[in-house]
Parts: structure tokens; sequence; C-alpha cells
């Protein structure tokens, strides 16, 4: 009963991951065409400002003035880039620890008290296909 179970829940994850893949590959495949067309707007908009300042102030200051824009927003985002982080990173870490720490704690007593009753339960593949069950489960509700 317990093999039939895991196995159900198996599959089921199985066919929840594959129509998850399905959904980020066309989501991939429709941002990297947003972007294409967005290069290609940037790239409609540059050559419109381009001509417009040519004709105000002569071409070779037109393109001096967009390059220096497009160097100091450049310089921008790679400063923004390469900051350093905030400790905000390892305040999510420190909990992730301690909730780690704690399920190991409460395994091993679980172990220790199914060692001592003579449970069944006490085998670990028992253990692990519930685990795996409880896992597919949880999985599968998202």
């Amino acid at each position: 009963m317990l093999r039939l179970l895991s196995s159900i829940s198996f599959a089921y994850g199985a066919a929840n991951l594959r129509r998850r893949i399905r959904v980020m590959a066309r989501q991939a495949i429709l941002m990297a065409i947003g972007a294409v067309i967005l290069l290609y707007a940037l790239g409609f908009g540059l050559v419109t400002l381009h001509i417009w300042l040519s004709s105000l102030w002569g071409s070779l200051a037109s393109a001096g003035v967009i390059g220096a824009v497009l160097f100091v927003i450049g310089l921008i985002v790679l400063l923004l880039a390469l900051r350093p982080h905030r400790e905000q990173a390892r305040s999510v870490e420190q909990p992730l620890s301690e909730m780690s720490s704690t399920a190991h704690d409460t395994y091993d007593r679980m172990q220790r008290s199914l060692r001592q009753s003579g449970s069944p339960l006490a085998n670990p593949v028992v253990q692990a296909a519930g685990i795996a069950l409880i896992i597919g489960v949880l999985l599968g509700r998202r």
C-alpha cells in the first residue's frame, strides 16, 4: 500500500515538474523575444535622438553627447551591480540554519524513540518512503 502511494505521489510530482518546465520554457522564449524587440526599439530611439541632436548641434557633437550619456548610465549600472551586499542576506541564512538543526534534532529524537519501541516504522526504507510521500504531496500542492 505504501509503495502504491509513493509511486502515485512520484508520478504526480513528475507530471507537475514537467508542466512547470514547460511553462518556464515558454516564459523564457517570450522574454527573449521581448528583449530583442526592446533592443530594436532602443536602437531606433537612439537613431532618432541622434538625428534630432545633429540638426541642433551637428553630427559629431550629437554622437559625443549620446556616447557620454550612455557611458554615465553604464557606470551607474556597474556601480549598482558591484556594490557590497547588505547584511540582509545573512539574516535570512540564520533562520534556515536554525531550522535545519531543529529538523535534524527532531529526526534524531524520533529515530531513538522508534528504535526503543521496536516499531516497524524504525525501518529506514519505510521512513524514506514516508518522507518521499510527504514531499510529493507538498510539492504537488504548489
